[in-house]
């Protein structure tokens, strides 16, 4: 059995159309002789009935004659011709679709040329989810070309079969899992795709370390420091803007935490003791705090100044770039001076009844006078807290 290459069978279909076309004009010429030849008789018949008629007058029978005659020959002439005309509509609908086979077949076998084994070679199934795989394939082959690989798509999974060494096949599923993410952005407009399995992860965002310093100041007090030791002029003379002309730092804390850009808040809390009016007190602070890619800071801070009680509260959120200062906010303040108790001041005589019971003392005689209490003093000031954010720094040990 001989075995035809594709050029060959596209040359052959080519040819059989060519005599195919070239032969039917003589196909009618035959069929129009040889109705030709049928039809002699009866043009004879014609022929010897006018002649009959011309010697012999008296036969009428044959003046119908040709009428008789020529009916029947039409009809067979219209009838044969339009089945030729059928016939050859039928053999140039099996002609056309020979070409199409013909050309069919001679794409295929071009685009599909000869190639190459490939050994060491590995089969792959890649599923398409998003797009259709027959795209699929034709922007692979455009990408990497059919060289390194061997595609073919199973339609009723919508997948591609891929043949070939596993750094080609790295490459196709890479441009898979692209292709099936720009399909969803397509769709749905926009340009962040979903991750999808097996797909590789972004690395995560860097961890940062942070510092968070509150100053606590507060309105014309001695014996404290002057806060332009700390705080730049800027941020000092802000706060004459809110009423605060002559601030002195109480305290100050330095709380450090471990941050991620872009991801959840990381909760903090911390409290600093402080002497204020010859009184101990406390700081306490608590919140969360985040940063951002741009290199901001974002602070949700409760703070409280406490003494037995609380003696002033606030709570505020800031959003600022990292080492600039903010005011979390001011707060007038009234706290009691410490007062000084003396034992005897309420003692009576040795009946040890106060004024006004020294007769129930009995012969122990009058209690004495109560000594009188002053009046209570309270010492007023205004607090203010300024929050900044800063990178944490790392020293490395010198060498000895």
């Amino acid at each position: 059995m001989v075995n035809f290459s594709s050029s060959t069978k596209w040359l052959w279909g080519l040819f059989t159309v060519g005599v195919l076309v070239v032969a039917r004009p003589a196909i009618a010429d035959e069929t129009k002789a040889s109705v030709s030849k049928k039809v002699d008789p009866f043009e004879a018949a014609a022929k010897q009935s006018a002649s009959k008629e011309s010697s012999n007058q008296a036969m009428p029978a044959f003046v119908d004659s040709p009428v008789a005659i020529d009916q029947p020959y039409e009809q067979v002439l219209v009838g044969s011709m339009r089945k030729e005309l059928d016939d050859t509509k039928a053999e140039l609908a099996k002609t056309k679709q020979l070409i199409g086979e013909v050309i069919h077949e001679y794409k295929r076998s071009s685009a599909t040329p000869d190639l190459p084994p490939l050994p060491d070679a590995e089969v792959r199934i890649f599923q398409i989810k998003n797009t259709s795989a027959d795209d699929a394939a034709d922007k692979i082959k455009l990408l990497i070309g059919t060289q390194p690989v061997r595609i073919a798509i199973d339609e009723a999974s919508n997948g591609l079969i891929v043949f070939g060494k596993a750094e080609a096949l790295t490459q196709v599923e890479q441009l898979v899992i692209k292709l099936d993410d720009l399909a969803v952005a397509g769709r749905d407009g926009f340009s962040a795709s979903p991750a999808k399995d097996g797909a590789p992860k972004e690395p995560a965002a860097p961890r940062r370390t942070l510092m968070l310093r509150v100053f606590w100041l507060a309105d014309g007090v001695d014996g404290f420091d002057n806060p332009d030791d700390y705080l730049p002029f800027p941020a000092v003379q802000s706060l004459g803007k809110l009423g605060i002309t002559h601030p002195r730092l109480v305290t100050q804390t330095v709380t450090s935490i471990s941050v991620e850009e872009n991801a959840e808040a990381v909760p903090f809390s911390t409290q600093v003791p402080a002497v204020l009016f010859e009184q101990p007190m406390r700081m306490i602070l608590n919140g969360d705090l985040s940063a951002t890619a741009d290199n901001r800071s974002l602070v949700d801070m409760h703070l409280t100044i406490e003494k037995g009680g609380s003696v002033c509260e606030m709570s505020g959120s800031l959003a600022a770039p990292i080492g600039h200062f903010m005011v979390l906010g001011t707060a007038n303040s009234v706290i009691p001076e410490q007062q000084a108790t003396d034992p005897t001041a309420a003692e009576g005589g040795r009946g040890g009844m106060p004024t006004g019971y020294g007769e129930r003392g009995g012969e122990m005689g009058r209690g004495g006078a109560m000594r009188e209490l002053p009046a209570a003093k309270y010492n007023a000031s205004r607090f203010a807290f300024v929050v900044q954010v800063i990178e944490a720094e790392s020293f490395e040990r010198s060498g000895d």
